[in-house]
């Protein structure tokens, strides 16, 4: 077998293959921190009688959002 015909397939490369995860798991993580920080900003902007409204307290507010956009 000819030398050029071994190596006309190119191979994977795992090295790209975990940086593409790592830049993927970052990307995602970004984007759940910006939908946590605006959930917080709105629930910033309601009044105390729309959370008495929704039968909920102010004071949870950060395990409400946390709940909500990680689902812990």
């Amino acid at each position: 077998m000819p030398l050029a015909s071994a190596q006309a397939l190119p191979r994977p490369v795992p090295l790209f293959d975990a940086l593409a995860r790592g830049l993927a798991r970052i990307r995602d993580a970004r984007a759940q921190r910006r939908a946590y920080v605006a959930l917080l900003a709105e629930f910033d902007r309601m009044t105390d009688a729309d959370w008495c409204d929704l039968g909920l307290s102010r004071h949870n507010a950060r395990d409400l959002a946390r709940h909500t956009v990680y689902g812990r």
